[in-house]
């Protein structure tokens, strides 16, 4: 009932406005939020790529099937000729590629609950073999760039987790990877899933944290932002034209960012 009379009042409030505080309004609605367009960004990016394996008959990324989906699967490969529902269903709702990477990363190593994961052991050998303090990056459904940062940090440390989990299964009573460690395990060793992780990568330090960097500047107007954003289109189609300013034999950050400046790590690792 509140959220209506807020509506109705809103109304005919903006009907008593000049026809110049409405255009600004307007403009101020359709602009909105900097964070949720490299959300969006980030997101319709990943779809697109996902879709390109199949669309050029290429190996896709491996399946990381949760414990009950891969159970199911299992029966797929001693009856190929025979699929049921139940399996179709299995195949359909398993994810593969980057952001399943990260977000099983996500989930061993900075677990929201405390209790799950491996947190302390995870910290206390980081800061012993590899010598600075370090939290793997937040990755959530509601933050989609922190997939971006938790690729960056698996791709540039790759060497690091890998050790890492080789520790960690060695000083388990089993000798033996869990369910998600060993899912884990198998998608930083799988080229498909390396690949979509160095492509958030770079979108990451070339796009969004440029932008994230500008739409987040105190003061910033929204409503100043439309040749910002016709520049970030620009760039993103220098790049579609000739990836060589991004991953050629000697890019540069003047031409590779957005910004022009030298390409950044989310976190000191």
């Amino acid at each position: 009932m509140s959220e209506d009379l807020v509506i109705d009042l809103g109304k005919d409030a903006y009907e008593m406005m000049s026809n110049k505080e409405k255009q600004y309004l307007t403009y101020f609605i359709w602009a909105g939020c900097g964070c949720h367009k490299d959300l969006n960004s980030v997101r319709s990016g990943y779809f697109a790529m996902s879709k390109w394996w199949e669309e050029h008959k290429q190996t896709p990324p491996i399946l990381l099937a949760n414990h009950d989906n891969a159970a199911v699967l299992a029966d797929m490969v001693s009856d190929s000729n025979t699929i049921t529902p139940a399996q179709e269903r299995a195949f359909e709702t398993t994810a593969c590629g980057g952001i399943k990477a990260t977000q099983l990363a996500g989930a061993l190593f900075n677990h929201k609950d405390d209790k799950k994961g491996h947190h302390n052991v995870f910290h206390f050998w980081w800061q012993e073999h590899v010598g600075s303090k370090f939290t793997f990056p937040d990755t959530s459904n509601t933050h989609f760039g922190s997939y971006c940062d938790g690729a960056t940090v698996l791709l540039a440390h790759l060497s690091h987790f890998t050790t890492y989990l080789e520790y960690y299964q060695l000083r388990k009573s089993t000798k033996k990877f869990n369910h998600m460690e060993q899912n884990f395990w198998n998608a930083i060793h799988d080229i498909p899933t390396l690949s979509e992780l160095a492509v958030l990568s770079l979108y990451a330090q070339s796009i969004s944290h440029p932008y994230m960097e500008k739409v987040c500047t105190p003061g910033q107007n929204a409503l100043e932002l439309g040749p910002y954003h016709a520049k970030v289109l620009d760039h993103i189609g220098e790049i579609i034209k000739n990836p060589n300013l991004l991953i050629g034999p000697s890019p540069s950050f003047t031409t590779a960012a957005l910004d022009g400046k030298k390409l950044e790590f989310t976190q000191d690792v």
